[in-house]
């Protein structure tokens, strides 16, 4: 999942520097990794919290 993740943010740089047209697709592409990342941040939190219980 990380591997395709990384392709797609490889090829939507590409794209960014090779045409206009993908600039909309490259900035769609990072704030989607940012909502990932607050996702993950959470996960963590939830199982830190979780083995705290333990």
């Amino acid at each position: 999942m990380i591997k395709r993740l990384i392709n797609k943010v490889a090829q939507a740089w590409n794209n960014f520097t090779s045409s206009g047209k993908a600039d909309r697709r490259y900035w769609h592409l990072v704030d989607r990794i940012a909502e990932l990342e607050e996702k993950v941040w959470a996960l963590k939190g939830d199982v830190e919290r979780a083995s705290k219980r333990d």
